[in-house]
């Protein structure tokens, strides 16, 4: 099975940076994620963003007004970009390198935790993705927000339903793949033409997930329902679900 270190060694490939940093001015926010972000996010919260990358989020959040943020990212060389792109742009944004499943940061802390692009389905490993959930709701502030993005095994619009459906019958059939932990995980060739390690969901499945934690959930919606995208962003994400949870202790 794929680890931590795994994920951190694909990020910081000289393809995924090039990927990631041009994502910053050639993408930009989503105008799913922006209708997200307005709907729940004040000018004064304190954001932290995880899974940042190059800062694609952090960045255009920090010019859209919402400056009290930090992004973070497991992969040093794309908190090193992030961090040189703030600097020759002139913005003064908090970028640190720490791993989202062991946060340093005390309980409590911030207003808003996102993880976009399906940050958090990227993290190989049931319990680390677990560890995500468990240190996300410590440090958020009572009546909080968790905003993440993931994937749908069972996305209607999905051109890959025939493939899931076969490979859940094998799984049913005992038949399972080898290094793989969990029904959904998948080792995906990227843009960039690298391995990606993410895990597809059903939303059933990250429901009851989700329930592990003392979250409500709020929403959760297809990005395609939420708003019509740029082609740029088409290219670059295409279809995903957004869920908004919220701690309520």
């Amino acid at each position: 099975m794929k680890d931590l270190d795994y994920t951190k060694n694909q990020y910081n490939l000289d393809e995924n940076i090039k990927r990631y940093s041009e994502a910053i001015e050639e993408v930009g926010l989503w105008n799913s994620e922006r209708i997200i972000f307005k709907k729940y996010i004040n000018k004064n919260d304190k954001i932290l963003d995880l899974g940042c990358g190059a800062g694609r989020t952090t960045i255009n959040l920090f010019k859209d007004g919402y400056t009290n943020i930090t992004g973070l990212d497991i992969a040093e060389k794309l908190i090193d970009f992030a961090k040189e792109y703030s600097n020759s742009n002139n913005l003064n944004i908090n970028f640190v390198v720490g791993d989202a499943t062991k946060l340093d940061y005390e309980d409590n802390t911030f207003d808003i935790v996102i993880f976009s692009y399906n940050g958090m389905q990227c993290i190989p490993g049931l319990e680390n993705r677990r560890n995500v959930l468990k240190e996300v709701y410590r440090v958020l502030k009572p009546n909080g927000y968790y905003i993440f993005t993931a994937h749908d095994r069972h996305d209607p619009k999905s051109s890959h339903l025939d493939f899931w459906k076969d490979l859940e019958i094998k799984w049913q059939n005992g038949i399972n793949e080898k290094n793989v932990e969990c029904l959904g995980d998948l080792i995906t060739i990227d843009q960039a033409g690298e391995e990606a390690f993410i895990h597809f969901s059903t939303i059933e499945e990250l429901e009851e997930f989700i329930k592990e934690q003392p979250f409500e959930i709020i929403e959760h919606d297809y990005s395609y329902n939420i708003s019509d995208e740029s082609e740029q962003t088409k290219k670059f994400a295409g279809d995903t679900v957004f869920w908004v949870l919220r701690k309520n202790k």
